[in-house]
């Protein structure tokens, strides 16, 4: 089913915008598999010059350092009470939480869609008040100095870097900026030359090889998401025949998601999809199904293809809890934590070399 004609004209847009900025170079490989193959050049058109691609060894080793400051330098925990939403880094090859933000800014405590950048070096999120979503700042946190910093870099919320680490897009809501109109906004990674490029609402996210974008709405239930090529300069509405789409997807490879899918009305099953036709979404492999053994609903999952790793929210009645399997040992599904909590546990998002988890959550101080 096509998207009607004000979607189609903000897709098409949306598309001639990304377009002009930059993506790999044509004739890279493409497709789904155990580890896939690094991208060769980042194109910055704006520069006129073709970036060479970081290895996995050297994304690594930024992914490390920056890991290693975070757990030296945690945040400082604000004696607060009520309802909070921070950011923690999960170690999952040795275990161990780290509190990446409590309060950024007095008054911000609210921690939200936080995404690892492509090269390691550098975390985006947003924040704000509980009491005021239009309130939101999109922070950045990288090594200064040796240290962990944290810099703000304007009003906004849903911040994703480009494939190159030069762009972030991100959601800006009405009231959020004088004079600013609500839309999808895209602006340098220091958070200068900010413009508004469509009117749509949701939360974007490029895709790993910056040949598409995501974008997903804000509701609680079933999820409308939009597919955006910016090859072909088209985008659609996902549609699975007999599914729905439950919570937000998230990319995995070129023309590839992850996501919950419920037949329902409540999520029951996680499945890769093949998303080159969004409007004719095909499944790929269903990777978890719930289960008497496991009667929990999805949300939020997150797959990192070299590892295998799949990671993603179980919700019950009156907590919500991490759980973690593998490709192929769907039936080997394990806790990531001790115990569920009653909060509002999500904003999933793998460390570049599927080390690290990044997640929101409100965990008490530890004795």
């Amino acid at each position: 089913m096509a998207i009607s004609s004000p979607k189609i004209l903000a897709a098409a847009a949306l598309a001639l915008a990304f377009g002009s900025i930059g993506r790999p170079a044509s004739g890279e490989p493409r497709g789904l598999g155990g580890a896939q193959q690094p991208t060769r050049t980042l194109r910055d058109a704006g520069a006129g010059r073709a970036t060479p691609a970081r290895s996995a060894d050297e994304t690594a080793r930024s992914v490390a350092r920056l890991a290693d400051a975070l757990k030296r330098h945690p945040a400082r925990r604000v004696p607060k009470e009520g309802e909070r939403l921070q950011l923690y880094m999960l170690d999952l090859l040795e275990g161990g939480t780290t509190l990446l933000a409590d309060e950024p800014d007095p008054g911000l405590d609210w921690c939200a869609t936080p995404k690892w950048s492509q090269d390691g070096r550098r975390i985006v999120f947003a924040a704000w008040s509980r009491a005021g979503f239009q309130g939101s700042r999109i922070k950045a946190i990288e090594i200064r100095d040796g240290l962990p910093t944290c810099t703000d870099l304007g009003a906004g919320n849903s911040p994703t870097l480009s494939p190159n680490g030069k762009r972030i897009v991100f959601q800006l809501d009405a009231g959020a900026e004088p004079g600013a109109e609500a839309g999808v906004w895209l602006m340098q990674a220091d958070g200068s030359e900010r413009r508004r490029i469509s009117e749509y609402h949701g939360a974007p996210f490029w895709s790993p090889d910056g040949r598409e974008i995501l974008i997903n709405d804000y509701s609680n239930g079933p999820t409308t998401t939009m597919v955006i090529n910016l090859e072909t300069k088209e985008g659609d509405l996902l549609k699975v025949v007999g599914h729905q789409i439950f919570s937000w997807p998230s990319w995995v490879g070129p023309g590839t998601l992850v996501s919950a899918l419920a037949t329902g009305g409540e999520g029951d099953s996680i499945a890769l999809l093949d998303v080159r036709k969004p409007a004719e979404a095909k499944i790929i492999e269903v990777l978890w199904k719930r289960s008497d053994d496991l009667d929990i609903t999805p949300r939020w999952p997150i797959y990192h293809p070299e590892t295998r790793r799949c990671i993603f929210i179980g919700v019950e009645p009156r907590k919500r809890t991490l759980f973690s399997f593998r490709r192929g040992e769907s039936g080997r599904v394990k806790r990531l934590e001790p115990q569920g909590y009653d909060d509002w546990l999500g904003g999933l998002s793998f460390s570049p070399d599927g080390r690290y988890l990044l997640f929101c959550g409100n965990r008490p101080a530890p004795r």
